[in-house]
Protein backbone atom coordinates (compact mmCIF):
# COMPACT_ATOMS: atom_id res chain seq x y z
CA UNK A 1 0.00 0.00 0.00
CA UNK A 2 0.94 3.18 -1.19
CA UNK A 3 1.93 5.92 1.94
CA UNK A 4 -0.65 9.01 1.46
CA UNK A 5 2.02 11.05 2.69
CA UNK A 6 4.53 13.34 0.48
CA UNK A 7 7.71 14.77 1.85
CA UNK A 8 8.30 18.32 2.44
CA UNK A 9 11.43 18.34 -0.66
CA UNK A 10 8.56 16.46 -3.00
CA UNK A 11 5.50 19.16 -2.08
CA UNK A 12 8.66 21.98 -2.69
CA UNK A 13 9.03 20.32 -6.50
CA UNK A 14 5.13 19.95 -7.05
CA UNK A 15 4.52 23.16 -5.78
CA UNK A 16 7.55 25.27 -7.02
CA UNK A 17 9.11 26.68 -4.19
CA UNK A 18 12.22 26.22 -1.63
CA UNK A 19 11.73 23.41 1.25
CA UNK A 20 11.63 25.93 3.87
CA UNK A 21 8.99 28.22 2.04
CA UNK A 22 6.41 24.63 2.60
CA UNK A 23 7.44 24.56 6.05
CA UNK A 24 6.75 28.64 6.96
CA UNK A 25 3.94 28.61 5.14
CA UNK A 26 2.64 25.78 6.78
CA UNK A 27 3.43 26.85 9.85
CA UNK A 28 1.66 30.52 9.74
CA UNK A 29 -1.71 28.33 8.31
CA UNK A 30 -1.04 30.14 4.97
CA UNK A 31 -0.69 26.80 2.99
CA UNK A 32 -2.95 23.82 4.52
CA UNK A 33 -1.63 20.29 2.88
CA UNK A 34 -1.16 18.80 6.17
CA UNK A 35 0.20 19.21 9.74
CA UNK A 36 2.61 20.90 11.72
CA UNK A 37 3.44 18.91 14.84
CA UNK A 38 6.12 20.24 17.42
CA UNK A 39 8.59 17.33 18.06
CA UNK A 40 9.39 15.71 20.81
CA UNK A 41 12.58 16.64 20.99
CA UNK A 42 13.50 20.21 20.82
CA UNK A 43 12.16 23.12 19.26
CA UNK A 44 12.30 21.54 16.01
CA UNK A 45 8.23 20.94 13.86
CA UNK A 46 7.51 17.94 12.23
CA UNK A 47 5.57 18.34 8.66
CA UNK A 48 3.03 15.97 7.85
CA UNK A 49 1.90 16.20 4.47
CA UNK A 50 -0.92 14.54 2.43
CA UNK A 51 -1.34 13.58 -0.97
CA UNK A 52 -5.03 14.18 -1.47
CA UNK A 53 -4.67 18.00 0.05
CA UNK A 54 -1.44 18.43 -2.05
CA UNK A 55 -3.48 17.88 -5.27
CA UNK A 56 -6.29 19.65 -4.02
CA UNK A 57 -4.32 22.52 -3.23
CA UNK A 58 -3.00 22.22 -7.48
CA UNK A 59 -6.25 21.86 -8.42
CA UNK A 60 -5.57 17.60 -9.29
CA UNK A 61 -8.66 15.54 -9.49
CA UNK A 62 -7.86 11.96 -7.89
Amino acid sequence: MKSNRVSVLQAAKELGIAPQGVREYMKRGLLDIGEVRPSIEGDQCRYFIYRDRLDRHLGKVR
